[in-house]
């Protein structure tokens, strides 16, 4: 017996109907190499076309194993009238194991089918609409892994050669972002989609992958991938947590609203909880070119206007403060506090200038002839939000 000579035939239908519209499965094995061809359907009547178009490309098929089903005897008729010469062995009313080779097959891609949904985390109605992805894929990996027995895959031994590359295999359901490819766009518009990989094109190199667009359930082919390292449902509660983050903040700011509006009734808080809250919030702009908070606590009736007013205070006394000129003004500057800081910003420029090679220590004598020292200046800047640097 050759590749191809002898193939077995059978039909599996779901509840479930697939993103694609396809409610039934046709699995057709060969018998020698145990090589699978799947064929999604919405209606059985199609099943003729497909194993058709399967006999013509091969063109060593002289037997098919298929049960009483009526749309098998119908595919007998159309064979003979297009004289394919292929020999029809039906397996009888009620005996599957008479073509048990697919219908084990049937079983052990339904087993793959399971455990890819789980491992991904595709539940619910997705799961439904993916099923005829993830039993081509499922399909392709029956393919392509490597029979014990034999020591070769089934692609192998029905072609005479290897499959797709090993290194370019992903997991089904893994998370990726496919670059958008629009001609004009928004500068402020995402540039990227993600997308859940669901199988390889069919007539395409090994760096092409097919993709699913969760949202619009659209399939697309595409080798502009940033992979996430993230399955679907690993992704889907990240996202969840991040929605179920900002549903918090809303609550909080609504609460806050709340607050608010109660302090505006006409009871008043009492003024020494009041002073030590508004105190307690003003503490934490402490910096060294603050006033002291508490003058105006005593200025002031309302406690967000102080802590308005203490941060203005803080932003304007940045751009009050004279700034060094030289080197020497800000290591020795005669401010204990500015001076630590401005020794700290020295510091951490000449480390960062260090780990960057920007320069090598050398002697003067050492320069080639000609050449001379480029000179340096420092720039101290201080900056609105109080951090000192030097450069």
């Amino acid at each position: 017996m050759i590749a191809g000579e002898r193939l077995y035939v059978d039909i599996s239908s779901n509840q479930g109907v697939s993103f694609g519209g396809s409610k039934f499965w046709a699995l057709i094995v060969d018998d020698y190499s145990g090589y699978c061809w799947s064929y999604f359907m919405k209606t059985k009547s199609e099943l003729k076309e497909r194993v058709i178009d399967l006999i013509k490309e091969l063109r060593n098929v002289k037997y098919l194993r298929l049960d009483d089903a009526g749309e098998n005897f119908a595919l007998e008729k159309f064979c003979k009238q297009q004289n394919l010469q292929v020999k029809f062995e039906f397996s009888g009313p009620r005996t599957p194991q008479r073509n048990g080779k697919v219908e084990r097959k049937f079983q052990t891609l339904y087993g793959r089918i399971r455990a890819m949904m789980n491992s991904a985390g595709i539940e619910g109605e997705f799961r439904k609409g993916l099923w005829a992805e993830c039993a081509s894929t499922a399909t392709f990996y029956e393919n392509i892994i490597v029979n014990k027995e034999k020591k070769k895959s089934p692609f192998e031994l029905m072609f005479k050669s290897k499959g797709k590359e090993l290194k370019s295999l992903k997991r089904f359901g893994e998370m990726c972002v496919v670059t958008t490819k629009a001609k004009i766009q928004g500068k402020l518009n995402d540039r990227g989609t993600a997308c859940v990989f669901v199988g390889y094109p069919k007539g395409h190199s090994n760096d092409v992958y097919r993709l699913l667009n969760p949202e619009t359930n659209q399939i697309i082919n595409s080798r502009d991938i940033i992979w996430l390292n993230k399955t679907y449902g690993q992704w889907m509660k990240s996202k969840d947590s991040l929605e179920k983050v900002e549903d918090d903040s809303s609550d909080s700011e609504l609460d806050i609203v709340a607050t608010k509006e109660k302090m505006e009734a006409p009871a008043k808080m009492d003024e020494t909880a009041k002073n030590a809250k508004v105190l307690k919030e003003i503490s934490k702009l402490k910096s060294w070119f603050n006033p002291d908070p508490s003058r105006f606590i005593e200025e002031k009736d309302s406690g967000r206007d102080l802590i308005v007013e203490k941060a203005d205070v803080a932003l304007n006394a940045v751009e009050l403060v004279e700034e060094p000129k030289t080197f020497e003004e800000a290591y020795f500057h005669p401010d204990s506090d500015q001076k630590m800081k401005w020794q700290e910003a020295i510091s951490k420029e000449f480390e960062e200038m260090s780990a960057k090679r920007v320069w090598k220590k050398i002697r003067k004598s050492e320069l080639p002839n000609g050449r001379t020292c480029i000179k340096s200046k420092w720039v101290f800047k201080i900056k609105r939000i109080g951090v000192f640097r030097a450069g």
